[in-house]
């Protein structure tokens, strides 16, 4: 996902959120058995993203090709759009919101005020550093009154020209906002209240025990008591996936991922519920949909929500995604049995290789083989465990290493994703010493173009990567009906906000050089991660090499169709 692409895109007392004594919960079997429906009326090979309930319709963000072509984020401007039902349920007829909502700038997630007939939505900025004359993005939230066909558009109170602040959800009264910003004190992207009083604002608090160092994105308030956002922890099974916290005596509760299929090993963000808990929508770029992010329906028979109880077991998700693409890992087989930690709590060793008094712990006793699964097509498989146990899992699959985990789902959340290394990884792909390397035309696989390099700071492909892309070129003419995901990665040094645009430069590169040769611009989807999928330990603030720092800065190749 690129950030950019989304982007231009305390106490809870006293923000007057009332805890509930009965804390709500989503259950995990019935979302894994939920159906899932690619809303295809609506969707495009563009963008469509981030739904939210709007009285009786559907409103979203989607790529609006009235509105010109913006080069840095390889796609149309975004504008808000609205959609209803049809008599099959699907989501039909759309249409942008008038001015002065849209502009010609990027318009973003919105919330919709029933009690009070308002809106609010974000909107992106061009301000220019006078250091590097370099223009950057800045998101801010603005709200009208619908009632007044959308007229007086004001920003609000505690927005800044200094930092993002963007993506606003509401209670149900619409006195208090969660939202997402990268102000100071940030970790990242974090999520922060406000709570409205007559027609103030207060000033932003951070949600205490839901931010992490990574990015929290794209907030949904769930009647008062659930809130569900997008963030790209390391557990995640790829990309950005969904979570969720509910609201209890003590206040939000650590945050939970969705099993498969809500979440998946692309990028799943944006979250919308009904009021009868039985059907929703999210957002999702995974392979099968008409474009780069599709809006996606979800449904079952009975409501998702439940109460929480002192469950004994559990629905467990134990993923398995690649280190290098973040895709999930198939048919890897995952072993669970049954391990005493008190009684091996005392075997410990000193092991060669380690840090001089690091201490191992010697698994010696271990019980019977539990489960033995294998996983789905995305890398998930699922299981129930207790609760009040620890399990040995042991992790294999072909073409990587071995791996041994001790898993408990109280400490460890009820979903795992491991990340499995491959056996050997060759960083050193030169097609003219190697011959051809073979372009796969299953739906999943993934190539890393290693020779695709990039100058720092620069989005010019450097000469030698003419050979493969050629080879791309030659798969796709060979194959019409293929259909491929061009992600290119910066290394870690420059700001994030910089990187991803530079990535997603880098990444129309390579796509403009597949289209000069007569490749249809439909067939390419080009994404920019920026420096969020780094392949060694060169990140911020650690001291590389520029060779290790080049190993970063590529291009890869995910056959979508």
């Amino acid at each position: 996902m690129t950030y950019n692409k989304y982007f231009v895109i305390l106490s809870l007392i006293c923000f007057g959120i009332q805890t509930s004594k009965s804390q709500m919960v989503f259950d995990s079997m019935a979302l894994i058995n939920a159906t899932i429906i690619n809303e295809k009326e609506i969707n495009t090979e563009n963008l469509e993203f981030c739904p939210a309930y709007f009285n009786d319709y559907i409103l979203f963000v989607k790529s609006n090709k009235e509105n010109g072509w913006d080069d840095n984020m390889d796609d149309y401007y975004l504008d808000l759009a609205y959609a209803a039902k049809n008599n099959k349920g699907n989501l039909s007829k759309n249409a942008f919101l008038p001015l002065p909502v849209n502009t010609n700038m990027h318009e973003g997630q919105a919330a919709f005020d029933n009690v009070n007939n308002k809106i609010y939505f974000t909107r992106s900025f061009y301000n220019q550093d006078k250091g590097t004359k370099r223009d950057t993005v800045v998101l801010k939230i603005f709200e009208a009154n619908k009632s007044n066909n959308f007229n007086n558009v004001k920003v609000l109170s505690f927005v800044s020209d200094k930092y993002n602040t963007c993506h606003p959800t509401l209670n149900r009264n619409g006195d208090y906002m969660i939202f997402s910003s990268n102000m100071p004190g940030s970790l990242g992207m974090d999520l922060y209240g406000v709570k409205k009083v007559g027609n103030a604002w207060s000033e932003p608090e951070a949600i205490v025990n839901v931010n992490s160092s990574a990015n929290e994105v794209f907030p949904y308030m769930y009647s008062d008591s659930i809130l569900v956002f997008s963030a790209n922890q390391t557990k995640s099974m790829g990309g950005y996936d969904l979570y969720y916290s509910s609201l209890c005596d003590t206040g939000w509760t650590k945050p939970m991922t969705f099993p498969f299929p809500i979440n998946s090993s692309f990028d799943d963000i944006g979250f919308a519920l009904n009021a009868k808990g039985n059907q929703g929508y999210f957002s999702s770029n995974r392979p099968g949909g008409k474009g780069k992010d599709d809006i996606y329906r979800f449904e079952g028979p009975n409501s998702f929500i439940k109460k929480a109880t002192k469950e004994s077991n559990a629905i467990c998700t134990i993923s398995a995604i690649d280190k290098l693409s973040f895709v999930g890992i198939k048919n890897a087989n995952i072993i669970i049995s049954e391990i005493d930690l008190a009684k091996n709590a005392g075997n410990k060793e000193i092991s060669k290789g380690q840090k001089d008094g690091e201490l191992l712990m010697k698994i010696d006793d271990v019980g019977k083989v539990l489960y033995q699964l294998v996983s789905d097509e995305n890398g998930n498989s699922t299981t129930s465990l207790e609760l009040s146990k620890s399990y040995l899992i042991k992790f294999s699959a072909a073409g990587y290493e071995e791996q041994l985990f001790i898993y408990n789902p109280i400490s460890f959340g009820k979903d795992l994703t491991i990340v499995g290394n491959p056996k050997k990884i060759d960083t050193t792909v030169n097609v003219k010493k190697e011959g051809p390397v073979a372009i796969p035309t299953e739906v999943g696989s993934v190539v890393v173009f290693n020779n695709i390099y990039y100058e720092y700071g620069s989005a010019a492909i450097k000469n030698d990567a003419a050979s493969e892309l050629e080879l791309l070129y030659t798969a796709m003419v060979e194959n019409p009906n293929m259909r491929i995901q061009l992600s290119s990665h910066t290394d870690s040094r420059g700001t994030t906000l910089y990187n991803n645009q530079l990535s997603a430069q880098r990444a129309q590169s390579a796509k403009n050089y597949l289209v000069n040769k007569g490749i249809q611009a439909s067939r390419i989807v080009s994404i920019g991660f920026g420096e969020s999928r780094i392949r060694n330990n060169c990140t911020d603030g650690v001291k590389c090499s520029d060779e290790e720092h080049l190993y970063n800065r590529r291009t890869e190749v995910l056959i979508i169709e």
